[in-house]
Formats: C-alpha cells, structure tokens, sequence
C-alpha cells in the first residue's frame, strides 16, 4: 500500500499549523507519524525514535518557511534568535544521545507530558512577570539548550515622549536594566557620582547592578525626567 498521501498531509498540516501559530512541528508530527508508522508495521521498539528523528529531519522545512512568514511581518526578534541558536545546537546533540538509549516506552511517556504542560501553559496563558523581560546572554544560551535560565534577568524600562517606563522598578544584584529609547531625543540614565549611560534616539543601552540599595537616575540633559531603582541582594 502506497503511503505518499498519508505523509503529503502530514506535511500539509504541519506546515500550515506551524506557519499560524508559530509552534513547533514536532509537536503536531510526531504523533501523526507514531500512528502512521505503526499503521504500517514498524517495530514498536523503534517507532518513537523513528519519529522523532523524522520530525528533527523535516522541521528544518516548516521552521524556514515559518521564519520567513513572521519576518515578513516583523515578528521575530533575530538578537534573541542570534543569542538562543548556539544553546540550541548543543541542546538538540545532547538531547539526540539521551534518546537514543531511551526505551520508547519512556521517550513516549515523556513527549505526552511534555506536550500536556506546554498546552496548559498556553491555555492558562501563564507568562512571566512583566516587569521581567529577557535573560541575559548566558540565559538565552541556557533557554536555547533546554537548561535552566541563568539567575539574572535583563529588566526594560521604555523612555518615551520624556518619561521612564516604569518609573520605579525592583531588581536585584546581578541584573541588567535596559533602557529602550523611543524619542527622537538622546538621553542618559545618569546616577550622581556613579554610573552614566548615554542612550541615543531610537536606540537601547544597559548597564550591570553591582551594588543593592536604592538608586535615583535622572537624564542629565532633561533634568526633570527621572526614576529609581531599588536593589536588593541576590
């Protein structure tokens, strides 16, 4: 029995359901191609493995054509992409071993668990603190490579029409405050007798919290806009 329409809507459905919602392939393929492989009579030792494998060969596929459809439309933020890729690749080779000395019996177990806490999270819509916005560099690499985000976070604040956003903002050692600027202005973010950090227009700058303690800024070059941060130790 002829199986190319069986695999031609697979990829189909893939591809379209990726390119929509900008999920992950493997989530919708590899229990289509698990139904279809034992359809076809292939070792149940081999069937979780085999789709999975599958699924890592072709997503190449819908990840470009997906990218490509979110460019487009400025959807996809290529610092972050940049800074997760590396995490990515050794995530993807380490996990590939792991695999491959797993039973499919619990490789299966753990896909299916897997997918569940993904689905509640997006149905709860559970998201982070807002006032939390990325992780550094180190935590993207570690969000990439599937392992736990470094401890510090990257907290923005937006400077616009000459005001801070938020005014007031709760950090802790080690954390990295960006400044976006989105006035046609320069600005700084300028502590007495610290630090001094000049933020062009339409443009972002950041600096390092080294000290916990309450920290006043203000723009040295418009004198009423001002915020404060409030440090505390890790």
């Amino acid at each position: 029995m002829e199986w190319w329409w069986a695999y031609l809507a697979i990829g189909v459905s893939v591809g379209f359901l990726a390119g929509l919602f900008g999920i992950g392939g493997g989530m919708i393929m590899v229990p289509m191609l698990v139904f279809v492989f034992t359809a076809k009579g292939f070792p149940a030792e081999h069937m979780m493995h085999l789709s999975l494998a599958t699924s890592m060969a072709t997503i190449v596929f819908t990840s470009l054509s997906s990218v490509g459809a979110h460019h487009r439309h400025g959807a996809v933020d290529w610092r972050v992409a940049r800074a997760m890729a590396p995490g990515i690749v050794v995530g993807a080779l380490a996990a590939t071993l792991v695999a491959g000395f797993v039973p499919t019996r619990p490789l299966a177990v753990f896909f299916a668990v897997f997918m569940l806490y993904a689905s509640l999270q997006m149905f709860f819509e559970v998201k982070p603190k807002p006032s939390r916005q990325l992780p550094d560099a180190a935590g993207l690499f570690g969000v990439g490579a599937g392992l736990v985000p470094a401890h510090a976070d990257t907290i923005q604040v937006v400077i616009d029409k000459l005001v801070f956003s938020p005014i007031e903002i709760n950090a802790k050692v080690g954390d990295t405050i960006e400044w976006v600027n989105k006035d046609i202005l320069a600005h700084t973010a300028t502590v007495r007798g610290d630090w001094d950090v000049m933020i062009a227009a339409n443009k972002s700058a950041s600096v390092v919290l080294k000290n916990a303690g309450a920290v006043e800024y203000y723009c040295r070059f418009h004198p009423n806009m001002k915020g404060q941060i409030i440090v505390v130790p890790k």
